[in-house]
């Protein structure tokens, strides 16, 4: 639709001298295709809403294709010739589907997942993973360069403490094979110890105060800690499809925050307040980042973190995807950064989310108050299994499906909603195959890829033909595969995943309600092959926007 628009566009500036024409698509069929916005041509043209329909109506109605117009209530719609309306969104579709950007927009940098190193990597790392993954994809799509950076949490008095329990109570042999359940048990006991022997939190920070002078032998346990954690959580991450550009954790940044601090105090930002150095704000707490002692915080590391990320990654802009409970921290650095570079401003975005609620209460787990992520996918798996063994597969097939049903059904929930909802998790509707779930749309590509496994050969070699293609049915589908492009931009425009989540789930309902209508495999060869042609430009869409979001489409069902 969009060269429609973009004719009626031209022919309303054409005509009328002005500079912004508003047309849009018409989402009820009843009113037409595309409707005029005459209010806005009336400011600026200074005359009256019926004198402007007067004037460009009658140039409307010489577009070639152009069935009727109408006006209502400040708008003329305008209906499309079936044909014209057919080949075109056809066409449309077809773009969609060979779709690739033709120039590089800029670069982005999305800060996400984060997680601590020698914790579980849990549930509630999940958000942020999925969340920052997706619109990388999304942005990498629409041709932007995107580092993906994995902020780890690998520095600060808990890995005094970890390496302190290593030292007490583990070995390395031990822990290489289990490494982060091993890590943190050793770090609950360490808690547990420390309530009977508070000097054990003095000999953590002793330890982490050789960290950070470089001890050698300290310095070689926490890179052996560092490297076995990331080994570890990067095995949830292939599951999820998720990976990174960069592991640059805040032990990056430390050697960098002297000079930063230095900057930051010469501009003259900073002052100190009973001791403390802070960035003051009118509206807003202040940004503390360094204590009397002068130890720095981690607001300070972020500072430079944002700093490192402009002048020597050079980003255009970054992407931090963190919890809603991090708003008012990163209100903060990015007011800091702006401070000292002015040229930062409105480059600098917070994507927060909710919580999960349990449907079915806590999710149990060994370890109490820590849902493991690997748990939760696991159990996903084991879910999935159960709903598909009564079908017909392999001990092989059955594990590969099963895990690729688990896994997106998981991501699908995570992203289903608006991120600054709370989403709920509730293992039935997360893989209910008739709902708003990824099973849904998985099982709607399944279908389609199982009749073109059986017919599709019959037609390999021909090229589509738009005049046989002539189904009132296929309408519909063609009109929403034709808004895939939209649903993309909206998803980056708002930094919401979940517009694609639902469109995709829109598509697969539109394709289901075409095939109970329509016979598919008709006797008639050239119908059959239409719609063979049709329903492969669907599967399409589905598999590239499953991809985006993290979706995996198995082989069967």
């Amino acid at each position: 639709m969009e060269n429609w628009i973009q004719i009626v566009a031209d022919k309303v500036k054409e005509k009328l001298n002005v500079n912004k024409v508003v047309v849009r698509k018409q989402p009820n069929p009843e009113f037409g295709d595309l409707s005029v916005i005459l209010f806005p041509l009336a400011s600026q043209t200074g005359k009256k809403v019926e004198e402007i329909a007067e004037i460009i109506i009658p140039e409307l109605k010489k577009i070639p294709g152009v069935a009727d117009l109408n006006i209502v209530n400040g708008y003329i719609n305008i209906f499309i010739e079936k044909n014209e309306l057919f080949n075109n969104l056809w066409k449309n579709a077809e773009k969609t589907v060979e779709y690739k950007p033709d120039k590089i927009n800029g670069r982005i940098i999305i800060d996400f997942s984060s997680p601590n190193i020698a914790k579980p990597f849990s549930i509630g790392h999940l958000r942020s993973t999925i969340i920052g993954h997706i619109l990388s994809n999304l942005f990498e799509f629409s041709g932007y360069e995107v580092d993906r950076v994995n902020h780890l949490g690998d520095w600060g008095t808990q890995c005094g403490k970890i390496l302190l329990a290593v030292e007490k109570w583990g070995d390395w042999e031990s822990i290489e094979k289990d490494t982060i359940k091993a890590l943190f048990d050793l770090y609950v006991k360490f808690h547990s110890e420390a309530e009977k022997n508070p000097e054990l939190e003095e000999q953590a920070r002793n330890i982490f105060t050789k960290l950070e002078n470089k001890d050698p032998e300290i310095y070689k346990q926490w890179k052996k800690m560092v490297d076995y954690s990331i080994s570890s959580i990067e095995k949830i991450y292939k599951r999820l499809g998720v990976h990174f550009t960069h592991y640059l954790g805040e032990s990056f940044y430390e050697p960098l925050m002297k000079e930063v601090a230095e900057r930051l105090e010469k501009s003259g930002i900073t002052k100190i307040s009973e001791g403390a150095t802070i960035v003051e704000f009118d509206d807003m707490p202040p940004c503390l980042l360094k204590k009397k002692d002068g130890s720095s915080l981690y607001a300070l590391r972020d500072v430079t973190a944002a700093l490192y990320r402009f002048e020597k990654m050079k980003g255009d802009k970054i992407i931090y995807v963190t919890g809603n409970e991090q708003t008012l921290h990163f209100k903060q650095i990015f007011r800091v950064v702006e401070m000292l570079e002015p040229k930062y401003k409105n480059k600098m975005f917070h994507v927060g989310f909710g919580l999960y609620r349990f449907a079915q209460g806590k999710m149990s787990t060994r370890k109490g108050n820590v849902i493991f992520m690997e748990e939760v996918l696991d159990e996903a798996v084991n879910k999935a299994c159960e709903i598909m063994a009564e079908r017909n597969f392999s001990k092989k097939e059955l594990k590969i499906i099963s895990e690729k049903i688990g896994v997106s059904s998981v991501i699908f929930n995570d992203i289903s909603v608006d991120r600054n909802k709370d989403p709920e998790f509730d293992w039935n509707k997360i893989l209910d195959f008739n709902g708003e779930t990824a099973p849904y749309v998985q099982y709607t590509a399944v279908r389609i890829k199982s009749i073109l496994k059986k017919y599709a050969d019959e037609f390999a070699d021909k090229d589509i033909n738009c005049e046989i293609v002539q189904n009132e049915f296929f309408e519909p589908v063609l009109k929403v595969i034709g808004n895939f492009d939209s649903a993309v931009e909206t998803s980056l425009q708002k930094l919401q995943p979940y517009v694609l989540a639902v469109y995709l789930v829109e598509l697969a309902r539109e394709f289901n309600i075409f095939y109970n209508k329509v016979r598919i495999l008709s006797e008639n060869s050239n119908e059959r092959y239409s719609n063979i042609c049709f329903i492969k430009l669907i599967l399409s869409v589905i598999e590239k926007g499953s991809k985006l979001i993290g979706i995996h489409i198995p082989e069967k069902m």
